[in-house]
């Protein structure tokens, strides 16, 4: 019976811990993911407003 239970214990400790590991790194990963998403986002967003604004400056500037 103690065996057994100290079995279970250990085993629902490092079954504990690993789901915790897995948490805490998946949590992780996709928070650093979604930051960068959001930097490159910005960033292509910020460059392609730039290159369409400075497009649309010209073509403006070209034809009027």
């Amino acid at each position: 019976y103690t065996h057994i239970h100290i079995h279970t214990y250990i085993h629902t400790y490092i079954h504990t811990y690993i789901h915790t590991y897995i948490h805490t790194y998946i949590h992780t990963y996709i928070h650093t993911y979604i930051h960068t998403y959001i930097y490159i986002h910005t960033y292509i967003h910020t460059y392609i407003h730039t290159y369409i604004h400075t497009y649309i400056h010209t073509y403006i500037h070209t034809y009027i």
